[in-house]
């Protein structure tokens, strides 16, 4: 009876120290992956926030460069339109009287008010269209960023839960 409790307590040992290498085991492989899964996650996270960052500065850079465009456009067809009109207000002068004159000018400054608002009308809808556009793109990557954060907290989670399962599985080895 004596070598059989012996024998017992040789292999009730036995399994007690294979089981404790093997939660160490599982210990070594969690806190491997969760290294890894951190820096993992740090990395994509450090690379969205500056691939956002070099896309605003782009993108901001690209806005300033069509705005001065735009506005050298106006410019242009602004002073291209006033040469016009005072040609035409040259020629008319010389062979109409005063009151085709006033006409004339009514109708230049009509046609110029008209065209000018057309033409803020246009860049006031690109530049809506361009901000709504880096809106979207901003909030697409805030989103991406957050669930990169959700990911990392359920990351985290799932360690603490080993990590409790590790010691709740050492817990019921020290009571054997």
């Amino acid at each position: 009876m004596f070598n059989e409790n012996s024998r017992v307590e040789v292999m009730l040992k036995l399994e007690n120290n294979r089981l404790q290498e093997e939660i160490l085991q599982i210990k070594m492989r969690a806190k491997e992956e969760i290294q890894r899964a951190d820096k993992e996650a740090k990395e994509k996270v450090d690379t969205a926030s500056r691939k956002l960052s070099l896309e605003m500065k782009k993108s901001q850079e690209k806005l300033k460069l069509e705005h001065e465009e735009y506005r050298a456009d106006i410019l242009k067809r602004a002073q291209e339109q006033n040469g016009d009109a005072l040609r035409q207000m040259k020629e008319n002068l010389i062979r109409e009287r005063n009151r085709e004159i006033e006409e004339i000018i009514e109708k230049l400054g009509d046609e110029t008010h008209q065209t000018e608002k057309q033409l803020m009308a246009q860049y006031e809808k690109k530049a809506h269209q361009l901000t709504l556009k880096h809106k979207e793109e901003l909030t697409e990557y805030q989103t991406s960023g957050q669930q990169w954060g959700e990911k990392y907290r359920g990351m985290v989670e799932t360690r603490d839960l080993l990590e409790e399962k590790v010691k709740s599985l050492t817990a019921r080895l020290s009571d054997m």
